[in-house]
Formats: C-alpha cells, structure tokens, sequence
C-alpha cells in the first residue's frame, strides 16, 4: 500500500484512510465525504462508458465515465456529472498515474491546472478522476475550445501552430496577454515533460459568470496533459504543432543547427504574441529552481520504476534545451 496520498502525492497521515489525506480529500469532493475506492470493476467501466458519457464537454478522443458523488462514493451519471473518470486505455499503460503526476507538476509550476485524484477499480487498478472545470455550483460555464474559435473541423485539431493559436487566443480574448502568457507556459511545460499531444482541442476559453461583453475572459484550467515520451508511437515529435507558423522561419536558428527547440525559440513565439520575453525566462528559472521538487514528485508517484526513471532524464534532458536562452553564433 503507497505511503502517498493519492490527491496530493504528499505523505499519509496518521489520519488518513483509503489512500488519501482527510484535508485534500474534503476538498477535492466539495465538502462531501466520499472515498476514491470506486464501486465497480475496470471491465464495468468499458461497459458502461457510452450510456454515462453522453454529453460531456471536455474534450478528448479517450473513453471516459461521468461521475457524481452519492452516499459517500464516485457513482457513474449520465446527467450533472461533476467529475470525469478515465482508466488507462488498452496499449497505454499507466496512463492514469502519468496524467495525475504531470497534473501536479504543472500545478507546482503555478500553472492554473484543473484538480485531480487517482481512484481505483474493484480490481486495486488505478484510473484517474478530474474535478469538471466547466461547472460550478451556479451551474454550466460558457466554454469553447481554441479549435471551435479557429473555425476548424475536429480532425483538423493538429493543422497549426503554437503562434496562430496565440494569435487565435487574443483576438477570442480582446488581446488579453495573460491568457497568451499562460498558453505559452503550458507551450513550455509540454516540451518539458515529453507532451506531444498538445493540440488545440487542449485549450479552452471561457468566460467568467456574469461576464457581459463578448470575448472570453481567460484559458480554462489546464487538462488533458501527460508525458507520451513513455508510449512507442507516441514519442515521434517534440511537440504536437509547430512552435511557429513556419518552423522553417530563418529566425529559429537553434532549431536548425542543434535539431531541436531551445530556450530562444521559445523567447520566439513569445515576443510574436506580444509578450514580454521576460515571461519565457522567468518560467524556465522557476523549473530550474523547482527541479528537486519536480524530481521528489516524480518518486513518490504511483507510476514504476522504470517510467520514473525515463521521466526524470527527460526532463533533465529538456531543461537543459530550455536553459539555452541566446542565439546560436
């Protein structure tokens, strides 16, 4: 049985039961007692996805479960779910464990990251669960994903680059540069952490309630977000789209000689979308300072060994990349 909280990742308590810490946990489940022990087996899962699934607005071509909390445990719901689970699919293996630890991640580089917790099967199988950021207790949010703002088809989800989302973003946003500030953050956090399937159907805008003008007001939450590097077939690009709207642009210089992006490229995008490049180095400052942190999480995680192992020199491997801030002579 994991020592660690299964929210947090931080140690258990004398306190705690069922794998997770009692403060987190309330949290998590809105004031609601409950247990992330789920009441059904994996199998029941694959069963019953496409009755409880209807509806969902969160996007992603994974299966998933719509949750709601009744009598003190996560029960499947094909209306008003206020969570979503997702198993680890078939032919990608931990993918729950991954998605989890590269949540927490994201979220100690303060980055707004949507909440989440690893429940587990009948079986003692992990799968991850994630609080709806779509909804609160006033009721469904107005949201729309960067790739319904863009005009374009869902197979299309991967025909851009990270500049003409920003771009896509501050017009959607009345030219709001902490949005295109935080898209490009998240940019960052994909390469670091081997995340090449950041496309823009893993953006969304959305509006604050009450909000009455016309453009969206900020990025939701992050979500969807986890290291493929793991995955054979997966791990084929740095990143999902281009950095830029020709990668071929004779300003990313250090992509061409050393064959991979940089800091500088990164410092690129940023100063295209008209933000200050301070932002860029700043953030790569923060992963640097926060490194032992990143890495003591990465132990603690539920993934394996091996997986842990992988992760850590991946990422050492990218900061060094991102730590290359000036222009190749």
């Amino acid at each position: 049985m994991s020592k660690y909280c299964q929210i947090s990742l931080k140690p258990l308590t004398s306190s705690a039961t069922e794998g997770s810490n009692a403060s987190p946990l309330k949290s998590f489940c809105d004031g609601k007692k409950a247990t992330l022990d789920l009441p059904f087996y994996r199998s029941d899962f694959f069963e019953a996805s496409r009755t409880y699934a209807a509806g969902m607005s969160i996007s992603g071509a994974q299966e998933k479960l719509s949750l709601v909390i009744e009598s003190g445990v996560f029960k499947k719901t094909s209306q008003n779910g206020r969570y979503i689970l997702k198993p680890s699919p078939e032919g990608i293996p931990h993918a729950a464990e991954n998605e989890h630890l590269v949540m927490l991640i994201s979220k100690h580089l303060g980055i707004d990251t949507a909440d989440c917790a690893l429940g587990r099967f009948n079986d003692g199988e992990y799968a991850y669960i994630c609080k709806r950021f779509d909804r609160n207790k006033n009721g469904k949010l107005e949201q729309e994903e960067l790739l319904q703002c863009m005009d374009l088809a869902p197979d299309r989800k991967y025909d851009s680059s990270y500049e003409a989302a920003g771009k896509a973003l501050l017009e959607a946003t009345n030219d709001n540069i902490s949005a295109a500030s935080e898209l490009i953050k998240r940019v960052i956090l994909a390469y670091l952490v081997g995340n090449n399937d950041l496309h823009l159907k893993n953006f969304s805008l959305v509006r604050i309630p009450g909000s009455t003008h016309i453009h969206y007001d900020q990025l939701s939450p992050n979500y969807d977000f986890l290291c493929c590097d793991f995955y054979p077939g997966l791990d084929s690009n740095y990143l999902a789209m281009d950095l830029l709207a020709n990668d071929d642009d004779a300003e990313l210089v250090n992509l061409s000689e050393y064959g991979f992006y940089t800091g500088h490229d990164f410092i690129i995008l940023t100063e295209r979308l008209g933000v200050n490049k301070k932002l860029v180095i700043k953030f790569i400052g923060l992963i640097k300072t926060r490194l032992k942190k990143i890495f003591d999480l990465i132990s603690i995680s539920f993934l394996p060994e091996d997986k842990k192992a992988h992760l850590k020199n991946l990422i050492k491997q990218r900061l060094k990349a991102l730590l290359i801030i000036d222009k190749i002579k």
